[in-house]
């Protein structure tokens, strides 16, 4: 005879039934949940087995447990150090293309930034499995080199981007406390449906470092945020 308890346990887990709403909750938490659950009916069932899979380790799980000694220092470096680095080179490599590519012209000069900025980013997107390959086979040189050299490009990339959008917004629209405030106004309402709002919130608040090398060269997108872990971590919510 089957073990129809066991049989509606896995039925309860498959994909193709709706879940329940989950509580918020850390990864931490769930795993505890899956943990205790588990001792209680006295060891780890199929299904529990495989619910674990789905869920970080505890040990692999980064805590918040950092002194505030470290907060202090971390927010003196990233906003007082990094973060006044980074304004600089972005004022002064705008400066460039302002005064040197056809100044007379604002126009014809953003849509030429746009052009480089985009084309750039278009080719590291594609190529950035091809880039990390070579890069990892190197010697610690060599991939020192490339990296900054692709980090330089890149900066590159965006300020002609940002140029692009900026001088051609204010050079076709105006520069207007109306059109300021609809402007920003559309543009948050289309980051909050997509949910990519905090984007904003740039250096100096968000820190990439150098390394390692083989995270270097990865630019993610929409379409690689996993959709399937919010899904399945769902259906933890029978054990909080």
């Amino acid at each position: 005879m089957p073990d129809k308890s066991k049989e509606s346990s896995l039925d309860e887990l498959s994909p193709l039934k709706a879940p329940d709403p989950a509580p918020q909750g850390s990864s931490t938490h769930l795993y505890d949940a899956v943990t205790e659950k588990s001792q209680k009916d006295g060891g780890i069932s199929e299904d529990d087995s495989a619910l674990e899979k789905l869920i970080p380790h505890k040990e692999d799980v980064p805590h918040s447990d950092i002194s505030l000694s470290h907060r202090i220092l971390n927010f003196a470096l990233a906003y007082f150090w990094l973060g006044p680095l980074v304004t600089v080179y972005w004022c002064n490599s705008w400066h460039i293309p302002e005064n040197y590519l056809f100044p007379p012209d604002p126009v014809a000069s953003s849509w030429i930034s746009g052009a480089v900025g985009y084309s750039l980013y278009f080719l590291a997107t594609f190529l950035q499995d091809n880039l990390r390959d070579f890069t990892v086979r190197q010697n610690i040189v060599v991939q020192c080199c490339v990296a900054q050299v692709y980090s330089y490009v890149m900066c590159w990339a965006c300020i002609n981007q940002w140029r692009c959008v900026w001088v051609l917004l204010d050079e076709y629209t105006g520069i207007y406390l109306l059109n300021a405030v609809v402007s920003c106004l559309l543009a948050s309402m289309v980051m909050v449906i997509l949910r990519v709002h905090r984007t904003t919130a740039s250096t100096p608040s968000t820190i990439r470092m150098d390394f390692p090398v083989e995270n270097h060269f990865t630019i993610p997108t929409l379409f690689e945020v996993s959709v399937n872990m919010p899904r399945q971590l769902t259906h933890c919510s029978r054990y909080l």
